[in-house]
């Protein structure tokens, strides 16, 4: 760690706030507080690598010893894990704001933040035609998959597990065998007696024949057998 010692004065930081838990490629803040001196320059770390960088150009906005309150609002990585997060604070009197004098420090605090794929069932999108649920904060999955936070795409139970334009084969209302499938609306085609009408299945009723088509199927019987006759 890099550090001036012919700075006269060091700041401290403090009171650092990370969330506990984010959703990949969300927005979220890590809070602080810093005390003043000088040339500011505050930093925030992701492992190595320096993410962002604020300095004041003015060496008098912030009074000496003085704390004040600051934050960082940085994008989750698009991949779950858990990550370590650094802020780290500088005060230089030379008279030479740059975004370079981020990499000193004076003073650094960490925390870390698990970042998920999944909050609520809302972060879910759907699959195969099925509501993505996020496994744990519903409890009655939590005993069926291995890995908190991630979306889960169980057998179906009721027309209410599949999107809208869709209904559940093992909906009470639904065909047989049950198979815990999502199926677009329209005739089932395991079973064409059974309409999915969203939000709920229906029989189709076989009709009785029109007295037209009674007609026509005795008009085409009786010329069926004279011209067996010829």
């Amino acid at each position: 760690m890099d550090e001036r010692k012919w700075s006269t004065v060091t700041i401290k930081v403090g009171s650092l706030s990370c969330p506990v838990r984010v959703k990949n490629g969300s927005r979220f803040a890590i809070s602080f507080q810093f005390s003043g001196a000088w040339y500011e320059f505050r930093s925030l770390w992701l492992g190595d690598t320096r993410i962002d960088c604020k300095y004041t150009t003015d060496m008098f906005d912030y009074d000496y010893c003085v704390w004040y309150s600051d934050s960082f609002t940085v994008t989750a990585p698009s991949t779950p894990g858990t990550y370590t997060y650094t802020v780290k604070v500088y005060g230089d009197p030379t008279g030479q704001p740059d975004a370079s004098m981020c990499d000193y420090v004076d003073d650094s605090a960490s925390c870390t933040v698990e970042v998920v794929e999944c909050l609520s069932d809302a972060d879910c999108p759907p699959k195969d035609l099925k509501v993505g649920k996020c496994r744990c904060p519903n409890s009655d999955l939590c005993s069926v998959y291995g890995t908190d936070y991630v979306c889960v795409y169980p057998a179906c139970g009721s027309n209410s597990d599949c999107v809208e334009d869709a209904c559940c084969v093992d909906d009470p209302s639904g065909p047989n065998p049950k198979t815990g499938e999502c199926v677009r609306k329209g005739v089932y085609s395991d079973d064409p007696t059974y309409l999915c009408d969203p939000p709920t299945w229906k029989r189709i009723e076989e009709k009785e024949p029109s007295l037209f088509e009674i007609a026509l199927k005795l008009i085409g019987y009786l010329l069926s057998k004279e011209a067996g006759k010829l």
